[in-house]
């Protein structure tokens, strides 16, 4: 444990795990706290939802729906993407970025919907696609981080995984809890859970940067051993020549 600790920039596999985690603390939190809190935050704005059981339950049920179609989803696009691109943790790079991008405009969408009064359904409608982008997004995180990690640190890192995605949820749940002390609006929680994510956008940058960086070192090492190889199979070649060549075999003519 110590020395994954320590050995954190002199290893790039190290260096490109911790970054992950720490990217992971920001993004992954507000999208389990917004399903979570969804409900509840449907409920305090429309208070129909309230009084009827089955507009709560079809609430939780379309956002499960949309979830379950982000999980297959995503499942079939990284099949898609290992068959066309060679570098699968740049392509799930891009991906993750990309979909922090889209889960922060909703948050601020359905924020904006709220605050100018949007009816239910068009709200309803405006957070769907949270859940779709959210499973997608956690399927691929976990993907990621399992090409990251070095494989003789797999357990610890698998464990730091786990401890920092609790801790996300824990902050982002205590501001939560602080924004409902406050009396705030509930729809607060949508602005503060996108401003909590902002943080990830830097660290996955600094991710890519270093995993492009990586990539180009290995094709120039791959370039080098190939170099290398040539010119041992060409001096084999030479010294074979050589030990298969006819011998001049030399003739003495003696004077009679």
């Amino acid at each position: 444990l110590f020395e994954t600790i320590i050995n954190w920039k002199s290893n790039s596999k190290y260096f490109n795990s911790w970054i992950f985690l720490f990217s992971y603390v920001f993004f992954s939190g507000p999208g389990v706290v917004f399903t979570v809190t969804f409900t509840f935050i449907f409920i305090a704005i429309f208070p129909e939802v309230e009084k009827d059981l089955n507009a709560s339950v079809d609430l939780n049920l379309y956002y499960k729906i949309f979830m379950v179609v982000g999980v297959f989803f995503g499942l079939a696009f990284d099949k898609i993407s290992r068959t066309l691109f060679k570098s699968s943790k740049f392509i799930d790079l891009v991906i993750l970025f990309v979909h922090n991008i889209i889960f922060g405009a909703m948050m601020l969408l359905v924020l904006g919907l709220i605050t100018v009064g949007a009816s239910y359904n068009t709200v309803l409608w405006a957070s769907m696609p949270i859940g779709f982008f959210y499973s997608w997004n956690a399927s691929v995180a976990r993907g990621l981080m399992s090409k990251l990690i070095p494989m003789e640190k797999k357990g610890e890192f698998m464990g730091f995984y786990s401890t920092f995605t609790y801790l996300g949820i824990t902050v982002v749940s205590a501001i939560d809890a602080i924004v409902k002390a406050l009396g705030a609006p509930p729809q607060t929680l949508l602005f503060l859970l996108f401003l909590w994510s902002l943080p990830g956008y830097i660290f996955l940058m600094i991710l890519g940067l270093s995993v492009a960086r990586q990539s180009r070192l290995d094709k120039r090492s791959q370039f080098v051993d190939l170099d290398k190889d040539e010119v041992n199979e060409q001096m084999g070649g030479i010294v074979d020549n050589k030990m298969h060549a006819p011998r001049m075999q030399r003739t003495d003519t003696g004077s009679e």
